[in-house]
Formats: C-alpha cells, sequence, structure tokens
C-alpha cells in the first residue's frame, strides 16, 4: 500500500523519467512474471511474443512495473488454475501487449478503473484502487496509451492493451546487428 502511493506520487509529480533503451520483451515479460510470483500462483500463464517484436527500446523497469501490475490485477480477478495470456504483437510504429484473464470482465466503466481509488463494481478484493492509475500514469511516462475492455474473442474475462509507439526490431535484425 505505501509502495502504491508512493508511486503514485512519484508519477503526479512527474519524478519519472523514462529511459530509452533495447530490451528483450519476453525478459521483460518473464521479470514481471516472476515478480509477482507467489501472486499469481495456481493460474496458467501464457506469453506468446511476435518474431517482429522481440525487442524494443523502451524502459524496461518501467514495462516491467506496469505488466507486473496488470497480472497481479488479472489474477486477483480471475479463478484459480484459470489462464492468464500475455501477447504481444507488432503495431504500426510500435508494439501491442495484450493481458488476457478469465475473470468476470469489468462492470461498468472501463476508462474510471484508470482513476485514483477507483475500483470495479463488482470487486471484492481489497485494496486503495491504485494499481490500474499507477499503470496508466506509467504507460504515459513510457510515451503509449492504456484500455481496458472485454475480451476481443467475446469469452468471459478482461482485455488489457498497451501500445507503444517506440522502435521495435525482430529477432532476426537484432541478431544481424550484433
Amino acid at each position: 500500500m505505501v509502495g502504491n502511493l508512493l508511486d503514485i506520487t512519484r508519477i503526479e509529480t512527474g519524478s519519472i523519467r523514462a529511459k530509452s533503451e533495447w530490451c528483450d520483451l519476453e525478459d521483460v515479460i518473464g521479470d514481471a512474471v516472476a515478480r509477482v510470483g507467489e501472486e499469481i500462483s495456481g493460474r496458467r500463464v501464457s506469453v506468446n511474443v511476435a518474431e517482429a517484436v522481440a525487442t524494443l527500446q523502451t524502459d524496461a523497469g518501467l514495462l516491467e512495473e506496469v505488466l507486473s501490475n496488470l497480472l497481479r490485477n488479472a489474477a486477483q480477478h480471475s479463478p484459480p488454475e484459470s489462464l492468464i495470456q500475455v501477447v504481444a504483437s507488432a503495431e504500426s510504429g510500435g508494439v501491442r501487449i495484450r493481458v488476457i484473464d478469465e475473470g468476470p470482465g469489468i462492470a461498468g466503466d472501463a476508462v474510471r478503473i484508470f482513476e485514483k481509488f477507483q475500483r470495479g463494481e463488482e470487486t471484492r478484493i481489497p485494496g486503495l484502487g491504485l494499481g490500474l492509475s499507477i499503470v496508466r500514469g506509467l504507460v504515459d511516462c513510457l510515451g503509449g496509451t492504456v484500455q481496458a475492455g472485454p475480451r476481443a474473442d467475446g469469452r468471459s474475462g478482461a482485455e488489457f492493451q498497451i501500445v507503444l509507439s517506440v522502435p521495435v526490431r525482430s529477432l532476426e535484425s537484432f541478431e544481424t546487428a550484433q
């Protein structure tokens, strides 16, 4: 709780500055999964990163924190042994990263849940309602956008999408540049 309050204060005061460096997206996602380890236990996690976005130029630490918060949120709102997916694909001028769960989905205004101290209408999970506000603030620092809604495939659950307009390299082009 204290960490979340400190994070939101740092975001609001502009003291967080993204540093841009080439990073391996699968490594960043793997670090985020490891970071939430115990909180996500009992759920299956599937990671699918398109070869076209194997590496990207962004702040790996901030992106890891964003993904950790989204994975933690997915675990809190989905049943044990359910599947949480992280899918990354090429987007015109960048990358789209989706975190998809099998929970009840988002009831009410999907934009409002990114505001401070706001929580889903149906949630019984304890908390202050800062996690998704932190996600939005960090994604803003990365120069991207984040949105939430029902799963694109029509199944039960929520889907969070991050779009980052950053340089990306395929695995093949990255290996050639080395």
